[in-house]
């Protein structure tokens, strides 16, 4: 009797044995199904190439193939004022045009827009401190130079010639500026267009517009920053890219027709 009641004790211990081992395996089974079920969601990191010369509309289409749905007010600098000090004296409701560094970014997708933002407003501060104080102005020229010079080596002297018309109160005459409001996608405006009386006229208004047209490179920085000494007052661009100066309307004129605009 005492055999078996040894016998029968240890096949309830084996009995309590298999039943724990069943229940724990079953347990883990169903936590594993469920961590599998659960997908934590793996951080996109994105490639994203802003070009020297684009404004706040082009980023804006280039966002939106991330497939973001982008708003006016993504741009507005207010947003960023306290972390970037040259953006504290805009005036009331400007947006980052100008400011947006032109580069190649990595970004984590699910931070755009202001990831990117942050970013190249980084890199506009570490590009510029070096120059001193960056005003408005300076910023300004920066991005119409950006516009109108396609070569790096002739942007001071464009800068300079900007720099010779606004010191004796001439008009710029850049198509740039006005294109930046009616985007007509042409370089050059015909007669009508250029009756336009927006601010953003500079054949009408004889000083910078009131704000940016582009966000500009470093070498169009640097040229609004140092402008070129130069005895020069007009130019233009030929097809290939080529800037051709004169000191007076009669070079200008040959200029033109040497291109052939009437």
């Amino acid at each position: 009797m005492k055999r078996f009641f040894i016998v029968f004790s240890l096949l309830c211990i084996a009995v309590a044995s298999l039943v724990v081992y069943f229940a724990a395996s079953t347990y883990i089974r169903k936590v594993t199904e469920a961590k599998n079920a659960v997908k934590v969601p793996v951080r996109e990191e994105v490639t994203i190439r802003i070009i020297e010369g684009w404004t706040i509309y082009d980023i804006q289409k280039e966002l939106e193939g991330f497939g973001l749905d982008m708003q006016p007010s993504d741009f507005l600098a207010e947003r960023f004022v306290e972390d970037f000090y040259f953006l504290k004296n805009l005036p009331p409701g400007a947006t980052l045009e100008g400011y947006l560094f032109p580069d190649t970014y990595r970004v984590w997708k699910d931070e755009l827009p202001d990831g990117l933002f942050r970013k190249q407003l980084a890199e506009f501060s570490e590009k510029t401190e070096t120059f001193g104080t960056t005003t408005r102005d300076v910023v300004i020229l920066a991005s119409i130079i950006e516009k109108e010079a396609r070569q790096d080596k002739d942007r001071p002297i464009v800068a300079g010639i900007f720099a010779n018309r606004l010191s004796v109160g001439m008009a710029l005459q850049s198509d740039a500026t006005l294109n930046y409001v009616i985007r007509s996608g042409r370089d050059r405006l015909n007669a009508e267009e250029l009756k336009n009386d927006s601010p953003y006229n500079s054949y009408q208004h004889r000083e910078l517009p009131p704000g940016p047209i582009s966000n500009p490179g470093l070498a169009s920085l640097e040229a609004a920053f140092h402008p070129a000494k130069t005895d020069f007052w007009y130019f233009l661009t030929n097809k290939d890219g080529i800037a051709l100066f004169a000191k007076n309307l009669e070079g200008h004129a040959a200029n033109r027709r040497a291109v052939n605009i009437p």
